[in-house]
């Protein structure tokens, strides 16, 4: 059993541990579930590789309860709490526990399902300390993560899944890649068990598992509504022609229609090529010449990852379309500060989970274990929140984890350190997302997330 007060008390002594304990910082229908009102209903905020479960140790939380005081100026709900807002540049940004309840509660066993062995056991052993971390916060004493190993084969996975079953677990979260996540789905169903998957791939969406790593369409229709809002009228596309790329195009295509931006060209590209000048040719006479004899386009959406983004805007630029002219958008891939410093790049909008809360998280992350988290490990952390606060509801609703599908669906969503979240009927997360800018060496927040859902989500991938 690894312990959360002995664990963070030997490697960083309590004064540390005491300051540092709270979080510092597929295919499918649409979304049809009920519509709540969010004045009345806002989102529930959530704010060594072992094997053995995870619990939360009473002292440690009633040690940090009389430590904590809360904050004058509430400003984000976690765990049902006060998350302080830091009124200073270097004033310590913590939430505290609530009081451990008086009445024993049964077990809660949570399965998490990550890889710890193989050339992905770095971010595995990431996302378990990003869990252990959120497992401290929730303060509730029974609570109790089983980590399993899903090593780097869909078998090795498929056995974690049922070693955790096998120990108890009544949820499971992870894991984190497409091929563990279709051999863990099975076991989940056969069990009657709920499964938070971490993939980005939307086609394991199905009965029991939900996909709760970071999709496009929430991206892509944000980033058409931003251009719309700014005046970018004329759109081209270039895009991978890749699931990722397609699915980010119809999208973006859909949703212009909606918005009335005009899609003057629309080009595809094989995944894999570095030679663009046939694509970026064909991109421009599709897109004609303006009074000015330049191309008549005020932005070019390039739906894929940063490095290739990068690549392919110095090819724009080679063409005569600078960024300072033809604006770039994208997506969260684009979430890199590396990518900053390309000159190609600048001036270049994308959206994505909104980065307030993570940054604290990641600068209490680097204090307790002494290196940057994987950005995937905010995910981590949110479904261990998740699980925490659903149990809690459920335990004291009924005197049992809420763990089912109905409980999960909540339309109201949840509110965690990438923003507010829900999962839609058909299994996939939907999330409020900010637009963010690459400009100066740095990247910066033009346009904040929402901070409630006022309607239905709009429909995902056809």
């Amino acid at each position: 059993m690894i312990n959360i007060r002995s664990f963070l008390f030997a490697a960083f002594g309590i004064g540390l541990c005491l300051a540092l304990a709270g979080c510092g910082g597929g295919k499918g229908s649409p979304w049809n579930g009920p519509v709540a009102d969010p004045a009345q209903n806002p989102p529930r905020s959530l704010s060594s590789s072992s094997e053995e479960p995870v619990v939360v140790d009473p002292a440690a939380v009633q040690a940090r309860n009389q430590t904590l005081a809360p904050s004058a100026n509430p400003s984000v709900d976690v765990f049902s709490e006060t998350l302080a807002a830091p009124s200073g540049k270097d004033q310590e940004f913590s939430p505290y526990a609530p009081e451990p309840v008086s009445v024993p509660s049964p077990p809660v066993k949570v399965g998490l399902l990550v890889p710890l062995s193989g050339p992905r056991a770095p971010i595995g052993q990431a996302m378990l300390n990003a869990a252990q971390m959120a497992v401290f916060d929730s303060g509730l004493e029974t609570f109790e993560i089983l980590p399993r190993d899903t090593g780097d084969s869909p078998q090795k996975a498929r056995k974690a899944a049922q070693d955790a079953v096998s120990s108890g677990a009544q949820i499971l979260l992870g894991p984190l890649t497409s091929p563990a996540a279709r051999a863990c789905a099975p076991v989940a169903r056969a069990n009657g068990l709920s499964m938070l998957s971490f993939s980005t791939d939307w086609t394991v969406a199905a009965d029991g598992t939900l996909v709760m790593g970071f999709m496009p369409f929430g991206q892509v229709r944000r980033i058409a509504e931003w251009a719309a809002q700014s005046g970018l009228r004329r759109i081209g596309i270039l895009a991978p022609d890749d699931d990722y790329g397609n699915a980010a195009l119809r999208t973006f295509q859909s949703r212009s229609a909606e918005l009335g931006l005009v899609i003057v060209s629309s080009v595809k590209f094989p995944p894999q090529t570095a030679a663009l000048e046939p694509q970026i040719n064909t991109l421009l006479a599709q897109a004609g010449r303006g009074p000015d004899g330049l191309a008549a386009l005020d932005a070019v959406f390039l739906p894929m990852a940063g490095e290739k983004a990068a690549l392919v805007s110095r090819a724009l630029s080679a063409a005569g379309l600078p960024p300072q002219r033809v604006r770039r958008l994208g997506t969260g891939l684009w979430d890199d500060p590396g990518l900053a410093a390309s000159p190609d790049l600048s001036g270049a909008v994308f959206a994505a989970p909104p980065p307030s809360l993570r940054s604290y998280f990641e600068t209490r992350y680097v204090r307790l274990y002494g290196s940057a988290p994987p950005r995937l490990s905010t995910l981590a952390y949110d479904a261990t929140a998740l699980a925490a606060v659903l149990a809690r509801s459920g335990l004291d609703r009924a005197g049992r984890p809420a763990f089912g599908r109905g409980d999960v669906l909540n339309p109201n969503g949840f509110a965690g350190l990438d923003g507010i979240f829900r999962f839609r009927g058909d299994g996939l997360a939907e999330r409020g997302v900010a637009v963010m800018t690459l400009r100066n060496g740095t990247i910066r927040e033009v346009s904040p997330a929402p901070g409630t859902f006022q309607a239905p989500g709009p429909a995902g991938p056809m």
